[in-house]
């Protein structure tokens, strides 16, 4: 199956990058080309090409989330953090970016903020059990 899921996205990719040729500032084919080479794992040409396409439009929430997830795995939290604080402050309910957040602020060591993110995080989706088991931890974590 995963044989046929492989050549069309290749000839996507081909498709947007002759478009991208021709229109180097168009941030939706940006966006698209990034994840076609994300799920081809080529995570240096997607985060290359997310990162232009957020200084060409700021606002692009999913990729300003998904590049947050590329620093983060690259050791570079801050520059998530910042992203997604960012991302959250154009789309609030966006819960599981304010886990994301959460996370990064508990192991940079501030657990007051990983708290406030969690539970902001419930207050959009009261029933997220991933946020209820991480602010369990954070104040866990607190208690001397």
């Amino acid at each position: 199956m995963s044989g046929t899921w492989a050549w069309p996205s290749r000839q996507w990719r081909e498709l947007l990058r002759k478009t991208e040729a021709r229109d180097p500032e168009d941030v939706a084919v940006l966006a698209q080309l990034a994840q076609l080479y994300d799920l081809a794992g080529d995570e240096d040409r997607a985060i290359a090409l997310s990162e232009r396409a957020l200084r060409l439009d700021p606002t692009q929430v999913a990729v300003a989330v998904n590049l947050g997830a590329y620093y983060v795995q690259r050791g570079r939290a801050r520059e998530a953090m910042r992203l997604w604080t960012d991302a959250l402050s154009r789309n609030p309910a966006l819960t599981s970016v304010r886990i994301n957040l959460a996370v990064a602020y508990y192991q940079a060591g501030d657990p007051a903020a990983a708290e406030a993110s969690a539970l902001k995080a419930l207050e959009y989706d009261p029933d997220q059990e991933t946020a209820r088991k991480l602010l369990a931890e954070i104040r866990a974590s607190r208690i001397p």
